[in-house]
């Protein structure tokens, strides 16, 4: 669709095949580009030799599809480019002078130029290469943070021990199920404000934080089921004050529950003996 029709110049042809020959699937990615860039050359070629050969200036032209092949090929492919477009300018530096438009100096410029296409070749593809090198770090981080998130998240979910994060404005940024089984409320999910979700522990943490996060004989408070009798502790998370803070959810009455049963089994043994 991007093309007119009757075509206006050889590199819209070639442009046109290429395309269709990519969507078609006829061909790697690389092949086509090498393909096109050998056409894009032949025609700077045509018009380097129309308009006096290097002496004109035009050579330069050269140099950005061949530092732009640097990023997109690989090394080899960049250099045999490179070396394509040294040789056609070398020839036409010889039929120039042949034809006697030219002198025998131009082939020191064609020289130079080959060199400059050769280094500009060489120089994106070095860079070309640690851009890929640096993308696939980049990638392999990502896979690793994402592998470290779902750990931790796994490990979060199935610790016996209850607790949550909170941040500064008292919002619940992580919780295990553990926790949300003790507060009693299903609304205990991370996201949610702690004051909604239990106003007796939002209180305890405001508490805690005015005194400055120093130790304090700690709180004990009811779920909101009943069926919990909780004892908060506080940790806080960062350098800074108003940072996250830990928060660890005992169940006291599980373990006023194990005592009496310690109590019990001691007075079993003392009426045995």
């Amino acid at each position: 669709r991007g093309f007119s029709w009757p075509p206006r110049s050889p590199m819209s042809v070639s442009a046109g095949l290429s395309v269709m020959l990519v969507r078609r699937r006829l061909g790697s990615v690389a092949t086509h580009t090498i393909v096109q860039a050998t056409v894009d050359l032949g025609v700077l070629t045509l018009i380097l030799q129309a308009c006096g050969g290097v002496g004109s200036g035009l050579g330069l032209l050269f140099l950005v599809p061949i530092g732009g092949l640097g990023f997109l090929l690989r090394p080899r492919s960049a250099w045999f480019l490179a070396a394509l477009a040294s040789l056609a300018v070398l020839f036409v530096t010889i039929g120039e002078q042949v034809g006697g438009r030219t002198d025998i100096g131009a082939y020191a410029t064609a020289g130079l130029l080959g060199a400059v296409l050769f280094t500009i070749a060489t120089a994106a593809s070095f860079v070309a290469g640690r851009m890929r090198e640096s993308e696939a770090l980049v990638r392999q981080k990502d896979v690793d943070l994402a592998n470290l998130a779902e750990l931790s998240q796994y490990i979060l979910q199935h610790l016996r021990e209850s607790l949550l994060v909170v941040d500064a404005a008292d919002n619940i940024r992580l919780i295990n199920a553990s926790a949300a089984q003790i507060l009693g409320n299903v609304h205990a999910v991370p996201g949610a404000l702690l004051g909604e979700v239990s106003p007796r522990l939002l209180y305890s943490l405001s508490t805690w934080r005015q005194s400055e996060g120093r130790e304090r004989t700690p709180t004990t408070f009811v779920a909101a089921d009943g069926g919990w009798v909780i004892q908060p502790h506080f940790a806080p998370l960062g350098a800074g004050p108003p940072g996250p803070t830990l928060i660890f959810l005992e169940d006291t009455s599980l373990m006023a529950e194990r005592v009496q049963q310690s109590k019990l089994a001691a007075l079993g043994r003392l009426s045995a003996s």
